[in-house]
């Protein structure tokens, strides 16, 4: 072991883990041993926590296919494009995994090559990111069409999240380890912070608009707007929270690879969320078409369609935008 120690001993630094200089160190030092768990325990737990949120996805979908049949084509496009992303991502994540703790065990210089990381991390990152922040930005002009304008800047800047995000896993894949952090310190910041902007932009003008939307409605319809605000705080929030912690990680801690694992999750936690908004129809209660107060700014409709399924009779309800006079 004392000789791979020594053969591993390198200056460069790699995407997925610090410069190995002190992990490599011939004198085999306690030292040496804490910088190899450094490396080697953000990649692992990074690697479970995409497996534990690829479970997540294929539970959630199970229950949106038994639940929402009649759904559109381009919502179930959506879904399955999701879920398609995030298999990829886990079957890479899992060859890479095996190849740097079983083929290779042993040797640290196993580490300096990349493989397949770039599309889990970056491009699946920024690809599912994308599909649900237009998610979101339909259901802003579902609920108010003259919020437009937000609309279009959210997403014009999911579009520039996508493609740095992409960008920076293009530029790992291209250019050698030793120049990849001249490149990646422009583009993977700006990615990680894209994310987290589009966002908390989202979860602000969500619920500004469905806060607005309560002040001419029946009690029953407050309470379940409510919910609807407290379900996309949390969901878009704990999203932005990722992407700071990933580039704070970044930035802070050059030294060590501490960021792979909020990472290497972006994908998967975007997956999970357009998910579960989708699903919390099912346990979202009905309510009467005539509830809103008439010639109200604002209407959104929530109607209750009941059909047997495999899993119980469960209501599906129907999240979807009805103009009135009063709209904009």
């Amino acid at each position: 072991m004392s000789q791979n120690f020594r053969g591993a001993r390198t200056a460069v630094s790699s995407p997925i883990l610090p410069p190995l200089m002190s992990a490599a160190d011939a004198s085999g030092s306690p030292a040496s041993v804490v910088d190899l768990n450094t490396v080697t325990t953000a990649i692992l737990i990074g690697s479970l926590l995409n497996f534990f949120f690829f479970g997540a996805l294929v539970v959630q979908t199970c229950i949106y296919s038994m639940c929402f049949p009649q759904d559109s084509r381009i919502t179930k496009g959506l879904v399955y494009s999701v879920l398609l992303v995030e298999t990829a991502s886990v079957c890479l994540n899992a060859s890479d995994l095996h190849h740097w703790f079983v083929v290779t065990f042993g040797d640290l210089s196993t580490f300096l090559r990349v493989r397949n990381a770039p599309f889990y991390a970056g491009i699946a990152g920024g690809i599912n990111g994308t599909i649900v922040q237009f998610f979101f930005c339909y259901r802003i002009l579902v609920i108010k069409r003259s919020a437009w304008p937000m609309a279009v800047l959210i997403a014009l800047l999911s579009l520039t999240q996508c493609a740095t995000g992409m960008a920076s896993g293009l530029h790992t894949y291209i250019h050698p380890i030793e120049h990849w952090y001249i490149g990646a310190i422009i583009v993977f910041p700006t990615w990680l912070a894209g994310n987290a902007l589009v966002e908390i932009l989202i979860a602000v003008t969500m619920t500004y608009l469905l806060i607005r939307a309560t002040a001419s409605v029946q009690p029953s319809t407050r309470d379940l707007i409510r919910a609807i605000v407290t379900l996309i705080i949390e969901t878009n929030i704990f999203t932005a929270v990722v992407a700071i912690l990933a580039l704070s990680l970044f930035l802070g801690c050059p030294n060590a690879d501490y960021f792979v694992t909020p990472t290497w999750n972006l994908s998967g936690v975007y997956a999970n969320t357009l998910l579960t908004i989708l699903n919390n129809r099912a346990v979202t209660r009905s309510i009467p078409d005539d509830s809103w107060a008439e010639g109200s700014e604002h209407s959104i409709t929530f109607a209750r369609i009941d059909r047997p399924t495999s899993v119980g009779s469960l209501p599906e309800m129907s999240f979807a935008g009805r103009q009135s006079g009063g709209v904009n």
